[in-house]
């Protein structure tokens, strides 16, 4: 097995038992593997998230297309964002 191969399959088995609720050493038994070599590439693994922490990623902003103002009649009016504060104060004093 290639090493990008055994890193891969490694740090996949890592992941899996971090979303188990298994010892290590329960979890080693049940995959076969050498409770030390989990342990030698849990690090890696750990290492190659914190190394990760630093880069810049692309980030998907959720962004609302209106307000919603709820009034205490149950009575809801949108407005959509960007609407100047004057006009949505004039909305609220309505009633």
């Amino acid at each position: 097995m290639r090493s990008e191969e055994l890193r891969k399959k490694m740090f996949s088995l890592v992941r899996e038992w971090e979303s188990s609720e298994q010892t290590q050493e329960t979890f080693c038994v049940a995959e076969g593997i050498n409770l030390a070599k989990f342990g030698y590439w849990r690090s890696l693994y750990l290492k190659s998230q914190e190394s990760s922490e630093g880069e810049f990623r692309a980030i998907c902003p959720i962004v609302e297309k209106s307000v919603d103002i709820r009034y205490p009649n149950g009575v809801t009016l949108s407005v959509p964002r960007g609407t100047p504060v004057e006009e949505i104060k004039s909305l609220i004093c309505l009633f």
